[in-house]
């Protein structure tokens, strides 16, 4: 319907409305706002489920203008430390927002679900992104991390289908749970010589991943860590491993190689399960290989890869 705010409708419609500034871009401050109706009363517009002091909104649309559009580019005042949690959760109209260089914190699925979210910046003093901050916005294709950031929380960008790439800082030591899962486009990541260690899922169904760089302090790789990364042809494994988890790399079904460093004395079961394109396994001396950590493994693969000819060969239980 046709979105009006004269006198009457900003009364009935837009209690505590501060101030409306022309009709075809206008601008509102929605410290209290918690909907927009079309002229006929008949539609709403839901704003952030946490209507938050100091946000305004940019409505977009001149004449008529559907509603589900309504919220498409939103900034935060400046003087704002933090976006608090669920703000513009599951707000699909949202194509971009322009975050205060005094900000330091996205709170928990902040922007969850924002699947019209192209794209984002960051500004340089922000440390914390907690979980889910950005889970779910599929149409994300570039996200620059500030250096200072040193926190990232679980699923912080899961299932942001359209994300191509990204660049970890080096102030972080780890990847937390499902951080990157289901990003599907993105083809390459390189984790900075700080990291030791990588969550449970962190990079499930990452399906374009090619490749990827691991620093030498990496001492545990989690739970399905890798699981489903089937573009990955091949990963070096740093010699200060010590932990593999449970199907870290199953089903990466395009890995054709592997060397496993003398750190780890075994490794979990369906670890390498699906990665049905090996063709070379190397393993120290006194590995136990497990057949459960390499199911679906042609077996002609694995008996290469036994050491037989070594002085301390290994078992197969």
């Amino acid at each position: 319907g046709r979105l009006i705010a004269d006198a009457v409708d900003a009364s009935r419609w837009l209690p505590n409305l501060a101030k409306v500034t022309g009709l075809g871009g206008f601008e509102v401050d929605v410290a209290a706002l918690r909907r927009v109706a079309s002229s006929d009363g008949s539609e709403f517009q839901d704003f952030p489920p946490y209507p938050m002091a100091g946000v305004r909104a940019c409505i977009r649309g001149e004449g008529e203008a559907p509603m589900e559009v309504l919220l498409a580019a939103c900034a935060l005042r400046d003087g704002e430390a933090r976006v608090p949690p669920g703000a513009f959760c599951d707000d699909t109209s949202l194509t971009s927002i322009a975050l205060p260089p005094g900000l330091t914190s996205i709170g928990e699925c902040a922007f969850e679900g924002c699947s019209s979210l192209t794209s984002i910046e960051l500004p340089a003093g922000l440390t914390s992104l907690d979980w889910c901050a950005f889970g779910g916005c599929s149409s994300l294709t570039l996200i620059e991390l500030p250096a200072g950031l040193t926190s990232l929380g679980d699923c912080v960008f899961s299932d942001c289908s359209s994300l191509t790439s990204i660049e970890l800082p080096a102030g972080l030591t780890s990847i937390g749970s499902y951080v990157l899962d289901g990003c599907s486009s993105l083809t390459s990541i390189k984790l900075p010589a700080g990291y030791t260690s990588i969550g449970d899922n962190a990079f499930k169904d990452c399906s374009s991943m090619t490749s990827i760089g691991l620093p030498a302090g990496l001492t545990s790789i989690g739970f399905h860590a890798f699981f489903g990364c089937s573009s990955l042809t091949s990963i070096e494994l740093p010699a200060g491993l010590t932990s593999i988890g449970r199907s870290a790399f199953e089903n990466c079904s395009s890995m054709t190689s592997i060397k496993l460093p003398a750190g780890p004395t075994s490794i979990s079961e369906g670890a390498f399960s699906g990665c049905s394109s090996l063709t070379s396994i190397e393993l120290p001396a006194s590995f136990d290989l497990r057949m459960s950590s390499f199911a679906g493994v042609p077996p002609s693969t694995i008996l290469r890869s036994l050491p037989i000819h070594r002085d301390a060969p290994a078992t197969v239980p």
